[in-house]
């Protein structure tokens, strides 16, 4: 059995999450172009995608040929810590029958700098009210 890797450093830690800020960024102005290619250029090839209700995107391949919203992301802020990257903002769709969507999406970034993780996260109200007011 190899032993593991030695943790990244402090350096390239800090590296991997400037440029995992930089490629989540990058993620929103692609998809807003888009430019699919340039978008999963910045995925890991084995990477996953994950959005809710649907299955998870599995590889870079998988991740070019998928369906995109059409629509404009407007991002709010992000943020990074170490390998994790966070992203908070409004999707506004092209169909003017369909609504605006707050998002968050969390990125996990590898070594390489490419994402090898997305998951993505909306803000709408459930069905049922998870904390009900007692009286």
């Amino acid at each position: 059995m190899e032993p593991d890797p030695a943790p990244p450093t402090r350096a390239a830690s800090a590296a991997v999450s400037v440029i995992g800020l930089d490629h989540a960024r990058l993620c929103y102005a692609y998809l807003n172009s888009g430019d699919i290619d340039g978008y999963a250029s910045l995925f890991a090839a084995d990477a996953v995608v994950r959005h809710p209700g649907a299955t998870p995107i599995r590889g870079r391949t998988a991740l070019e040929h998928g369906r995109h919203p059409r629509g404009t992301y407007h991002l709010r802020t992000a943020f990074s810590s170490a390998d994790r990257v966070a992203t908070i903002g409004c999707f506004v769709d092209d169909d003017p029958d369909q609504r605006n969507v707050e998002f968050a999406d969390i990125f996990t970034i590898g070594n390489s700098g490419l994402i090898v993780a997305q998951s993505t996260y909306y803000f709408v109200a459930p069905s049922a009210h998870p904390f009900p007011h007692q009286s």
